[in-house]
């Protein structure tokens, strides 16, 4: 975040629809000596996050209107956020995979302890500090590229459904229509695949580079 305000390590964004999760982790970040910042529009992430510059932002997955991807990317792309952890705090499954997917810094899986939230936030904030600053990393301009990529995709995505859902488009419209309805569902699988092929060469340069064997999990991160 060359040029911007450093972010205040006593901050910390939590983002939760349900009102007693918000309010009991906000309690729980308030006793370990860190300043609770409370959401329950993920629409207000963005703005709040520039504005409290927190150390850290603790994120539910489970929300309504909830675009978890372009959350993501616009966070990354504004240079007042570009550089925070993100922590996925969740009960869902695959919460982990879900985390290791959109390069957040680490997960915490619901329900948690005060010890492992006090653990998470102590690496995430004052460990960060430590690590290279990620715009020299190949691995997360590839990925902002790719975040870039699925918006764009995603708001085609949007102008489609909005076409489909019109009265009377006539049959040559409508078949445009849906051929452009096929061509973004190839666009999205091939973007996959290729994040997936890059994502992997990445990981076995760095191994390589490290003088070790490729990591079988290309998507490891930290806080794993």
């Amino acid at each position: 975040m060359d040029g911007e305000a450093d972010p205040d390590e006593r901050k910390v964004l939590i983002v939760d629809d349900d009102p007693d999760v918000l309010e009991s982790t906000a309690l729980l970040v308030e006793s370990l000596g860190y300043e609770p910042i409370t959401l329950s529009d993920p629409a207000q992430v963005l703005e709040t996050a520039e504005r409290e510059q927190p150390a850290v932002l603790l994120q539910d997955l489970k929300m309504p209107d909830l675009n978890l991807s372009g959350l993501v990317a616009v966070l990354r792309l504004s240079p007042t956020t570009d550089d925070m952890p993100i922590v996925f705090a969740s009960a869902v499954e695959d919460v982990e995979d879900t985390a290791a997917r959109h390069d957040a810094w680490g997960y915490l899986s619901k329900p948690f302890s005060k010890e492992q939230l006090a653990q998470v936030l102590e690496e995430a904030i004052h460990g960060h500090a430590d690590r290279p600053h990620r715009e020299a990393d190949p691995r997360r301009e590839v990925r902002r590229l790719f975040h870039e990529q699925w918006n764009l995709l995603a708001a085609i995505g949007n102008y489609l459904g909005v076409l489909q859902d019109a009265d009377e488009l006539g049959p040559d419209l409508q078949q445009s229509v849906d051929g452009l309805e096929e061509t973004v569902l190839q666009l999205e699988a091939r973007t996959e695949r290729l994040n997936a092929y890059l994502d992997a060469v990445l990981a076995a340069e760095g191994s390589q580079a490290h003088g070790s064997e490729p990591s079988e999990d290309p998507g490891a991160f930290a806080g794993s």
